[in-house]
């Protein structure tokens, strides 16, 4: 009986609390309605503060909007945060899960970009149009005839192994083999499929890949050699070759840079920086993963101490299961190049912001260039430049090469060899002849 009574009770007051809440809204509105709280300042400040407690309690957004300026972008969002606490914990809670996914992914881009060497995977090549086979075969009619004249009137250069390439008195100028011409350099679909290899990671299209811009792009050298121009090194310096000596830097590739960088001060008179640094060696064991990584914070510096250099050549040796990539220029065995293009973009998810470079447009134009003069005064030295969708340090300088030379199958000799042609086609570019 008492329990009941009780219950009453409760029920009871809660009916008197609602009348009587009912009672003075009631009151208030007929009295608003009356114009009674305008006639009194004092009375209309309490009512009007009344008012904006409770529109601010309970609905926020009326006061949020009549106060705050936005720009509407994020106004449901701060919405929902005024209105619902727990929505504004769980936003920056999100906020942070990103914050540890992009940490993670620029991680693993990192790690991709190590092993993307190893992984190549071109795309296969769109249907070439008829004239452009014509024209391959006119172009190979033209290296054939023309090839054994050229041959008869190059000079050879000393390549006894040493480093003594300065006993060259001066730069004896080869005569172009094979001219291709300006009509299909201007041929989007025919500079895709002859220039270029685009691996499955990535994609490049018209707006990209502007062929005015490979050709005419300016990419002769301002600077004279009073400082340094070139910067050579080797992100993978443990890169060797099929008869390279355990122990012997000089039969590895970073041997190779070192004679290129010869090449390039005796014979052409260039000022050129060759880094030897250790990019890819962890505690003494082999570990591409950070190699980029720690290659840039090196080499950032190199250019930081020398703002005069304006070519960047990270010069590699690559690995192709079972394939001697070879030719034959002068006579003599030569390792096959390839020039690799990073262009900071994937085929799934589009540009990628964690690697951004400006200087894509000029990486393209450069290299481009180079493989135009090997095209046209060594055929056959050049593979297709491969166009892939990271950045490789690319962004360090306009003026950026990522080289590969060769294979694990090369020789010491067949590598050393590729590097008089190689210096050839670049002190044509940079030179503008």
């Amino acid at each position: 009986m008492k329990h009941a009574e009780k219950w009453i009770r409760i029920i009871l007051w809660l009916l008197f609390f609602v009348l009587g809440g009912y009672i003075i809204y009631r009151g208030i509105g007929i009295a608003s309605e009356n114009g009674w709280f305008e006639k009194s300042s004092v009375v209309s400040n309490i009512y009007k503060g009344i008012e904006e407690m409770s529109v601010g309690t309970f609905m926020p957004g009326l006061s949020y909007s009549a106060n705050q300026t936005s720009n509407g972008e994020h106004w449901l969002s701060d919405l929902f945060s005024e209105s619902f606490p727990l929505y504004e914990y769980v936003n920056m809670q999100e906020g942070y899960e990103q914050n540890i996914e992009s940490k993670s992914e620029y991680e693993m881009i990192l790690a991709a970009e190590a092993a993307a060497e190893d992984n190549m995977v071109p795309r296969p090549k769109e249907e070439i149009p008829e004239d452009t086979n014509e024209t391959n075969a006119s172009m190979e009619s033209e290296v054939a005839s023309a090839q054994g004249e050229t041959q008869s009137q190059t000079g050879e250069s000393n390549q006894d192994g040493s480093d003594s390439v300065a006993a060259d008195a001066g730069v004896i100028k080869r005569a172009p083999v094979a001219e291709i011409p300006m009509d299909k350099l201007l041929d989007y679909d025919y500079v895709l499929n002859n220039f270029y290899a685009i691996d499955m990671t990535t994609t490049i299209d018209r707006e990209h890949l502007d062929v005015n811009n490979l050709i005419n792009e300016k990419m002769t050298l301002e600077q004279d050699n009073s400082k340094p121009q070139i910067l050579i090194y080797h992100t993978h310096s443990q890169e060797a070759f099929a008869d390279s000596i355990p122990g012997d830097v000089s039969t590895t590739i970073v041997g190779i840079g070192e004679y290129l960088s010869n090449i390039l001060r005796n014979k052409y008179g260039y000022n050129v920086i060759h880094n030897t640094g250790v990019y890819d060696l962890i505690d003494g064991e082999l570990d591409r993963n950070k190699a980029y990584d720690l290659a840039f914070e090196e080499v950032s510096q190199v250019l930081a101490d020398n703002p005069s250099i304006e070519v960047v050549i990270d010069l590699h040796r690559d690995g192709v299961d079972g394939k001697k990539m070879v030719t034959e220029i002068d006579g003599k065995q030569t390792a096959q190049i390839m020039f690799i293009n990073g262009l900071s973009r994937t085929t799934q998810n589009g540009d990628i912001t964690y690697l951004p470079n400006p200087y894509i447009p000029d990486n393209l134009a450069f290299a481009f260039q180079m493989k135009l003069k090997a095209m046209e005064y060594y055929p056959d030295f050049t593979r297709s430049n491969y166009l892939m969708a990271y950045r490789f340090n690319m962004h360090l300088r306009p003026k950026t090469l990522l080289v590969e030379s060769g294979t694990q199958l090369s020789t010491v000799e067949e590598e050393r060899n590729a590097m008089l042609p190689l210096a050839d086609i670049l002190h044509q570019v940079l030179s503008g002849e």
